[in-house]
């Protein structure tokens, strides 16, 4: 594991361990729309997707405005894809393994709740399960994609760094106090999804071959959420 990895996994563990934290942990699943990074073996050739899907996961504080059901969750968490490409004549087969790691700021809008009637957990508000736990996101986030290639016993990596917004619907369903749990979907959009820079993957598939990267890219995910409030729980003892 790299030490970008390592370090990554080292923070989550951190803010898990804070015991009067708000936070929450999550998987995620994602694909990409369109094909907007891809091999082909030659010009009218079928074409291959170098990232095509993954998986994410991460960790998330919480905190709230005081008079608004609006909530912000900072997340972090890292990304993982790989694809294998071959040549049309079979000669070269490559594979790619994809690290991310990702910062986004979500912040939930419970539009049919938003002035809510506590500043406590789902589980202990009133009103219908639908109209205080359904919600509207926004995430703005910031990625570091390290993408790792082979080609028998070589081997080429390269990083990039891109801006994103996501925006989607999740819908919280308390257990508890102590426990949240939230499925989402929505989709995140790149206006300059940077790809590395592999020239020597070009090198390796010409001259027949191309590596080809869109300028942008639009991705789906669906997600589940697991919210702890620490502090909740805390202070209920106390009482």
């Amino acid at each position: 594991m790299s030490c970008k990895l390592r370090l990554s996994f080292g923070l989550m563990l951190c803010l898990v361990g804070v015991t009067n934290a708000q936070i929450g942990l999550n998987a995620s699943y994602f694909k990409n729309k369109n094909e907007s990074w891809y091999l082909s073996s030659s010009p009218g050739e079928s074409t291959s997707p170098v990232m095509d899907k993954g998986y994410a996961l991460g960790v998330n504080y919480w905190f709230r405005l005081k008079n608004y059901r609006v909530e912000f969750l900072p997340e972090l968490n890292v990304g993982f894809a790989d694809e294998t490409w071959s040549s049309s004549d079979k000669n070269t087969a490559l594979t790619f393994r994809h690290t991310t790691v990702n910062l986004f700021f979500n912040t939930q809008f419970y539009l049919l709740n938003i002035k809510g009637d506590c500043d406590c957990p789902v589980f202990s508000k009133e009103g219908p399960t639908f109209e205080k736990g359904l919600f509207l996101f926004l995430s703005p986030g910031l990625t570091f994609l390290n993408t790792k290639a082979a080609r028998e016993a070589e081997t080429t990596d390269d990083q990039a760094l891109s801006f994103s917004l996501g925006g989607g619907i999740g819908m919280d369903f308390g257990v508890s106090d102590f426990l949240t749990i939230t499925p989402l979907l929505g989709v995140r959009y790149y206006p300059q999804a940077n790809f590395p820079d592999l020239e020597t993957v070009q090198s390796w598939i010409a001259p027949e071959g191309q590596l080809v990267s869109e300028e942008s890219l639009l991705q789906y995910f669906a997600g589940l959420r697991f919210g702890v409030r620490f502090d909740y729980n805390n202070r209920g003892r106390r009482r």
